[in-house]
C-alpha cells in the first residue's frame, strides 16, 4: 500500500507542508480511535472479570484494573475528536 504522504522534494510548491499536517491529523485521529476502541474493550473484559473476583492484570505492586484501561479510551476518543476537527477546520480554510 503506497503511504500518503510524499517522501520527494517539493521546495517550489507552497501547499506541501499542509498535506503533510493534514494526512497527519488524519492518521493520528484513526489510530487514536482504534487504540480508544482496544481500550474500551479490554476496560470492559476487565471489568467483567473483577466481577467475579478475576484480576488478571495485578501485577507487583501497582495493580493494572479496569480504571487504567477506561482512563485511556476516554482519552485516546478525545484525541481522535481534536485532531479531527483540526483536519476540518483546515480544510475548510483552503
Amino acid at each position: 500500500m503506497r503511504s500518503p504522504i510524499r517522501l520527494t522534494s517539493n521546495s517550489g510548491k507552497a501547499g506541501h507542508n499542509m498535506s503533510k499536517e493534514g494526512n497527519l491529523e488524519k492518521q493520528l485521529a484513526a489510530s487514536s480511535y482504534w487504540l480508544g476502541l482496544v481500550s474500551t474493550v479490554l476496560a470492559f473484559i476487565t471489568r467483567t472479570l473483577a466481577v467475579f473476583n478475576i484480576f488478571p492484570f495485578h501485577t507487583g505492586t501497582i495493580p493494572l484494573n479496569y480504571w487504567s484501561f477506561f482512563h485511556g479510551a476516554i482519552l485516546m476518543f478525545m484525541i481522535t475528536v481534536a485532531s479531527s476537527v483540526i483536519a476540518w477546520a483546515r480544510a475548510q480554510r483552503t
